[in-house]
């Protein structure tokens, strides 16, 4: 059996909520992921697109993409991710 990080994230979540150790683990992670949306969001940014801020707009694509993985019965398709960067960004 083949596991993603999206299955394993309410096991993670829950023993987050009583674990110090694993919070802190599970928050570095969650960092270290975010920070290569920030930085390709500033790339952006830099490259004279109007792009809001890097740091809420990668907070809003994650949380898009976590509620499609884990709210609905269909993740995000690969189709679907340049209208929702779009949508993010304000260029629709």
């Amino acid at each position: 059996m083949s596991w993603t990080t999206s299955d394993c994230l309410p096991a993670v979540l829950d023993g987050s909520a009583r674990d110090t150790g694993l919070r802190k683990l599970h928050h570095r992670y969650s960092t270290q992921r975010r920070t290569r949306w920030v930085e390709a969001i500033t790339r952006l940014q830099e490259s004279g697109q109007p792009v809001p801020d890097p740091e809420r707009a990668a907070e809003a694509l994650a949380g898009a993409v976590f509620y499609r993985r884990l709210m609905t019965p269909e993740p995000l398709r690969t189709d679907e991710v340049e209208g929702l960067v779009a949508t993010v960004l304000g260029e629709r």
